[in-house]
This record gives structure tokens, sequence and C-alpha cells, in this order.
């Protein structure tokens, strides 16, 4: 896998610093697996337990590429995109998101039958889809006109097609913009992945249900409005059956507990109740601590939930880099 770094390294290093480039038809199959290999490390980042619990992909998935390592392709029914990204300077993330197979008048799978992948790096955008389930592959493209990566019979010009900013990178990341070609056939996120939690006003606090899904946590909603104004906050609070550190966002909390070994912690992302502006209260709470620095994106995200959804986000990734086990700590 160590050729794959490098030849990764080389091909991506002038795409990451916005340079004009070209990716030849000969690398093409290298970057594409390091593509996939990079999300499912990503993956690796929840503990064991949540593994064992059906959190991430599949073993098999890592099996199966672990057995192609000679041939340095993919694995079958894949398809990736390169594109441009521009947002924050020197932002990066890593995501994969679980999907399925929609045909009008059935009802959702109870079980996802692939996943997309989106690695972003400097201005470079990679995004990819795989089936998982035989039979349900579908050829598919981008509403962002990104040339296709894998397969692909000629070589890839970079910058091309429409350019992805931090307004549209979620839903791209989420299998917004994934289309089949053919027929009725839709690709959808799973929803037990997509539609988190919501959370509430009550009482004059934003009440949110906590991990163990048995209680409610609640915070002051002038961080609510501090959200709004883009001032990020990190706290402690508890339920009956365990403490949380809580790291407020743009849209959403995100929790974990607190009594885990630091980057263990069972992570999961809350959506902001959507409601009127709050007029800014005193924080009397001497727990709640200031951001050292304003987020406009998640910095570090996980989800979980029963079903297992997956997903991971974070910044920091470098080319040979091994992905460091995500942290709450501002």
């Amino acid at each position: 896998m160590s050729n794959l770094e490098t030849a990764a390294q080389r091909v991506l290093t002038p795409l990451i610093l916005d340079e004009p480039g070209t990716i030849a038809l000969e690398d093409q199959a290298a970057i594409a697996t390091w593509v996939q290999k990079t999300a499912l490390t990503a993956m690796l980042l929840s503990s064991k337990e949540q593994r064992e619990n059906g959190y991430g992909l599949a073993p098999s998935e890592y099996r199966a590429l672990y057995e192609r390592r000679e041939l340095v392709q993919p694995l079958d029914f894949s398809q990736f995109w390169v594109g441009r990204f521009e947002g924050v300077k020197g932002f990066s993330a890593v995501r994969v998101t679980p999907l399925t197979v929609r045909i009008p008048g059935f009802p959702e799978p109870p079980l996802p039958q692939g996943y997309a992948m989106t690695i972003v790096l400097g201005a470079l955008l990679l995004h990819g889809v795989r089936f998982t389930t035989p039979g349900l592959q579908a050829d598919t493209k981008t509403e962002l006109g990104m040339p296709p990566l894998w397969p692909s019979e000629t070589s890839v010009m970079w910058p091309a097609g429409q350019t992805c900013t931090e307004k549209s990178l979620l839903a791209l990341a989420d299998g917004g913009t994934l289309r089949a070609t053919g027929g009725e056939v839709r690709l959808q996120p799973w929803s037990h992945a997509a539609h988190l939690p919501q959370s509430d006003f009550e009482n004059g606090a934003i009440k949110v249900p906590a991990l163990c899904r048995k209680h409610d946590i609640y915070y002051p909603a002038a961080l609510l409005h501090e959200s709004h104004q883009g001032r990020f906050y990190a706290f402690m609070t508890s339920c009956e059956c365990s403490a949380y550190l809580i790291r407020t966002d743009s849209d959403r909390i995100r929790f974990r507990a607190a009594g885990e070994p630091h980057g263990r912690g069972r992570t999961r992302p809350a959506r902001l109740f959507p409601g009127s502006p709050f007029t800014p209260a005193a924080l009397t709470n001497n727990s709640v601590q200031p951001c050292p620095r304003a987020i406009r994106w998640p910095r570090v995200s996980s989800s979980v939930d029963p079903a297992g959804t997956v997903g991971a986000m974070r910044s920091g990734v470098h080319l040979g880099d091994q992905l460091r086990r995500p942290g709450m700590t501002p």
C-alpha cells in the first residue's frame, strides 16, 4: 500500500495546491484505489466496541481491498470522480455515507446497499461510490459534471466541472449529487444515517437526546445564538447515565461520553433547534468555554446510531500521514 501513497503524493500534490494539472490514464487506478483505501481507513477511527456494534463498513470490504493489493484497482462496482473545492484555506476532510438504491413505489431497504466516499485536500475534491449489493449497481454521474477518474479511458484534465463550495460540500458528501444514468433508480443516503435527531426548545434551554437514548440533556439557548454568529463553545454536562463533552457548531452540536478514553468516546451530531433568534443571556455556567478558533464547517465529526451509521470527517489529513483518532477537545 505504500506505493499508493507515493503515487498519490506525486500526482495529487499540485492539484491540492490549486495548480492545474493532469491525471494520466496509467495513474488513475492507483489514485482511485488510494481514495478507497483512505476512506476505509477513516472508518477505523471508531473504537473496536463501536465496530463490533455495527458502526462503520463491513469487514468484508477491508478483506476484499487487501486481496486486490497486487492488482492496484478499487473494488468492483466502484466509480470515482475528481473535482475542485473552494473554501477555507488548508481545509481537509474525509466522509463516508451509506446509500440505498431506491426504486419508486418500494420502501427503503432495511440496510444500505453502498456508500459514498468524499475526500477534500486543499483545492482537490475526490468523490466516489461503491455498490455492495450484487445486482444493484448502477452507472452513475454527478450533477457537478466532475470528470470520471475511474473507470476512465482517457487522461483527466484538472480542474474541470463545477467547483464545489463549503455550502454544497455536505450535500455532495451525503450522495446528494449522485444520479443513476438510466431508468428511475435513485441513490439516496440511508435515512438512519442522514436523519439526525432534532433538538427542541424547552423552558428557555435547548433539549437534545443524550447518547444513551434514555434521557435528554440541556444547554443554554444563548449558545444557539452564539453559533449563529460564528462563535462556538465546548462544555460539560451529564444525564443519569454518563457525563458528556459538548461542542457547538454552526448547525448542530457534537458530543461524546466524557468518561471514555480520548478519541474513543461515542460521538454523534444533533441538529440545532431551528426556531426564531434568542436574546443572548449571560453564560453563568463556568464550565462553558469558547473554542480558541472559529470553525465554519465540522473540523471533527462522526455519527453513530443504533443501526450503525457510517460517517467521519476531520481536518488535517495529509498525504502519507496516518489518520489520528478524533477527539472533541477544542
